[in-house]
């Protein structure tokens, strides 16, 4: 994924917004990806998009930056053999993202 850090014109709290929105499809992609009709790249993407809008939002304003740390956490995660760091790090997600949703 090519990431694109130019903040200018970059309305941080949508990009926090859509960052949110894609996480919970992404984390609910993820709870039922072995059930038929659930496309495992369709859910990978969500994440995807997820990320980069959470680097925009993080890079773009401060306020956003505890969302783009928590993510950067998710990030970091995947590959690590015990699954109870990643689900800290996706809770960490849903409670910037609980906040991100009062601004």
């Amino acid at each position: 994924m090519t990431l694109d850090y130019a903040t200018d014109g970059v309305d941080a709290h949508a990009e926090a917004i859509k960052s949110c929105d894609y996480w919970d499809r992404y984390w609910d992609g993820l709870l039922h990806l072995n059930e038929p009709g659930t496309d495992e790249q369709t859910v990978l993407s969500y994440g995807d998009i997820a990320y980069a809008a959470a680097q925009r939002a993080g890079v773009a304003e401060m306020r956003y930056k505890p969302l783009l740390a928590a993510f950067d956490r998710f990030a970091d995660t995947v590959d690590d053999t015990d699954p109870s760091a990643g689900l800290s790090a996706a809770a960490d997600i849903s409670a910037a993202c609980t906040t991100a949703r009062t601004y």
